[in-house]
């Protein structure tokens, strides 16, 4: 499931056509601004008892890698598009499964380290099965 959540993601930011994006579990290495995907996994909770169904849930993170010397607004503007481009309840597809987004994504403050200057946007997503 955690593999079909990535690819959901990847496809749906590399088809706004942002930035380039990295491929899932790829190190790719990029000169120019560029967008990188995680995921990180959230307790499972089960809905009922009677129905057998459970909630699945990820923090799907993108991260908005530019170059230093451009300054820290450039990044921003690429993280508040890909933020206003997944609302809440936004479906991704992939695999066969359909993932919602819980909630509009989360913007961390600019971090300059390496030569980069890089935001965050972390989206909380669940999949019921």
């Amino acid at each position: 499931m955690e593999e079909h959540a990535l690819r959901a993601m990847f496809n749906h930011v590399n088809g706004l056509n942002i930035l380039p994006v990295s491929k899932p579990n790829i190190a790719d290495v990029f000169e120019d601004s560029h967008i990188r995907l995680s995921l990180l996994p959230v307790p499972s909770e089960s809905l009922s008892a009677c129905s057998n169904r459970s909630k699945y849930g990820w923090i799907l993170q993108a991260s908005v890698y530019v170059r230093d010397g451009i300054g820290p607004i450039k990044p921003l503007k690429f993280a508040q598009q890909l933020k206003d481009t997944t609302p809440k309840g936004f479906v991704f597809t992939s695999g066969g499964f359909n993932y919602h987004t819980e909630k509009q994504g989360d913007l961390s403050p600019a971090v300059q380290s390496d030569g980069w200057y890089t935001i965050h946007v972390s989206f909380r997503v669940a999949l019921f099965k």
